[in-house]
């Protein structure tokens, strides 16, 4: 009976001392999270303000967004200064004809015309007059012998003030034309010193839209990059919050989380048998044993290769299309009309997204997209009667001074019978590169069915410049060997790709069998 109540005091004992301890180890550790989290929410804080800073000057709340529409305004405002230019023209034309036909003109009718025409229009009226007298009287009637007078003294005035003018009777019959003529003039200036102001308008806001876009482009991959950071050290906060949870949780049970244990109700002598140090003997190599087959998973797990296509369809994301043989030379003839690479070759032109005009091909770490497999895309595309074009990244520190520009090109260039985008740095494309770029795309796309970007980076090193990459191209084809491309590289662009959303391909290239592995299988 001593023994029993000495055992359940015992162990009531270590039960509280055992809670003690671990609620006093809880404490620390969520003390530990909390300035974490601070010191997360501090840097959280601080991007937010840098963010703040970059876009407050430029009055813009997103600055991606802004920039598109201050380029589609742009766009449309171009197209308004083009057409005023070609009014503004037109009226210039017309404006310095009419000048030439009014010079054209005696200059002294010019300056008498309303003399001459105030004698005229009384010569007319006198003339209407006579018309109805030599219907009513006779020659000899003194009314009509006045009007005959006072026509005659008018007309012999005014060819004393033409001769003394010197204006002559074809100057005078120039004298509507010329009203006609100097109307239309005014009218003609008049439109053209409107559309000019207008013109102005429109030059001054192209030139404050274009100076913003300017900034904009600037700002914008800081922007983006902060976006980045700032989205990841949210993701931290998120998880440093959950941590939190689970201490506080734990906290709340730590005097019921342990085995479940039983009081003791009897106790026995001491027996020759002692099956308790077996028992703890076979507990302890049952653990050994399940603690090192853990382990062995734990390091394939993180450690371990691409070992078959199953592993590949396990990311639905990535959308796997087949496996190839690794094309033994440049020409890529072994895998000509093999049904993977038809697949391949139907899946760019036409799946659940339309067609892909521009892909991104890389490589993950251990494997390497032979030019053979872009030879055999390009015969395939080449029999369906479409062309194909291969661009291949690269610094312009690597391609020296053996660069051609290409023909109606604003930055694609040949190097070595290829094509290339020579940019300045691998990490990022600068903006100036950046709209050389989309402006050479949009005349490949004219000319090319599909168009490959090909160059080898790291989903972790290079994100800004994939990132890019992916606003540009339709979607990403990359590259895994069996044997060698490790799992964790996988799982780094599954990650990638639901960060992204991009449409992403793969591709499985199996390398050639051994001498000994043909030999064994024959």
């Amino acid at each position: 009976r001593e023994a029993v109540t000495m055992t359940n005091a015992y162990a009531s004992l270590c039960i509280q001392e055992y809670a003690n301890i671990r609620a006093a180890d809880l404490q620390k550790f969520k003390a530990v999270m909390l300035q974490k989290k601070q010191d997360v929410f501090d840097q959280v804080q601080a991007m937010l303000n840098k963010k703040e800073e970059l876009v407050t000057p430029l009055r813009s709340l997103s600055p991606d967004r802004d920039l598109d529409r201050l380029r589609a305004e742009l766009s449309h405002h171009r197209d308004a200064q083009e057409k005023l230019l070609l009014v503004n023209k037109n009226l210039e034309a017309k404006v310095k004809r009419l000048s030439a036909e009014m010079a054209s003109i005696n200059p002294n009718l010019l300056a008498h015309h309303r003399e001459i025409r105030e004698l005229v229009a009384e010569i007319k009226t006198i003339d209407k007059e006579l018309y109805k007298a030599r219907e009513l009287f006779t020659e000899k009637n003194p009314k009509l012998i006045s009007l005959v007078s006072r026509k005659e003294a008018l007309s012999a005035k005014l060819e004393a003030f033409l001769k003394i003018s010197d204006i002559s009777q074809d100057d005078l019959s120039q004298l509507d034309s010329m009203d006609k003529l100097s109307s239309e003039l005014e009218k003609a200036q008049a439109e053209l010193e409107s559309s000019s102001e207008e013109l102005s308008v429109l030059e001054g806001e192209i030139a404050e839209k274009q100076t913003l876009v300017d900034k904009l482009t600037q700002v914008l991959p800081e922007y983006k990059e902060l976006n980045l950071r700032a989205s990841g050290l949210l993701e931290s906060l998120k998880s440093i919050d959950e941590s939190i949870a689970n201490v506080d949780y734990m906290l709340l049970l730590v005097k019921d989380d342990l085995f479940i244990t039983e009081k003791v109700v009897s106790a026995v002598g001491k027996s020759p048998f002692r099956k308790k140090y077996m028992a703890v003997a076979a507990f302890l190599a049952l653990s050994l044993t399940g603690l090192i087959a853990v382990f062995i998973a734990f390091v394939e797990y993180i450690l371990g290769k691409v070992a078959s296509e199953q592993e590949m369809r396990l990311f639905p994301e990535m959308r796997y299309l087949g496996m190839l043989p690794v094309p033994k030379d440049d020409s890529g003839l072994e895998i000509y009309g093999s049904p993977v690479l038809d697949f391949v070759a139907r899946y760019l032109q036409s799946n659940d997204d339309g067609e892909m005009h521009i892909v991104f091909a890389s490589s993950l770490p251990g494997a390497s997209i032979a030019e053979g497999f872009f030879a055999a895309i390009n015969w395939n595309y080449a029999m369906a009667g479409k062309k194909m074009l291969c661009v291949d990244i690269m610094s312009v520190e690597e391609c020296g001074e053996d660069v051609m520009p290409m023909e109606n090109s604003c930055i694609l260039s040949t190097y070595d019978n290829r094509t290339i985008l020579p940019i300045t740095s691998l990490k990022h494309i600068l903006p100036p590169e950046m709209e050389m770029l989309k402006k050479d795309m949009v005349m490949l796309r004219e000319q090319y069915d599909l168009i490959f970007f090909r160059g080898r980076f790291s989903l972790r090193t290079d994100r800004l410049l994939l990132e890019q990459l992916t606003v540009l191209c339709d979607a990403m084809l990359l590259g895994a060997q069996l044997m060698k491309t490790p799992r964790r590289a996988m799982r780094a662009l599954s990650s990638f790709q639901r960060e992204t959303e991009t449409h992403v391909m793969t591709l499985l290239f199996k390398p050639p069998s051994s001498r000994y592995a043909e030999e064994k299988q024959s």
